[in-house]
């Protein structure tokens, strides 16, 4: 798992919700948000935003520059 994964992963936590409540949210099957989050699906910067903005968190904390 890469750094960006285990901070999705952190993050969703976090915010209290599942993997399938943060799919519906985004409009993803829930398997795709598995894949992100085991650092085994590249993510979109679009797709980076949408998870910030779900998370309530900032893009470079989730990128890891902050």
């Amino acid at each position: 798992m890469n750094d960006l994964a285990r901070r999705l992963r952190t993050a969703r936590e976090h915010a209290g919700l599942s993997q399938g409540q943060v799919a519906k949210l985004l409009g993803k099957h829930r398997p795709t948000i598995t894949e992100i989050e085991a650092g085994r699906r590249k993510v979109s910067s679009e797709e980076l935003s949408e998870f910030a903005g779900v998370y309530e968190v900032s893009l470079s904390w989730l990128l890891a520059t902050e």
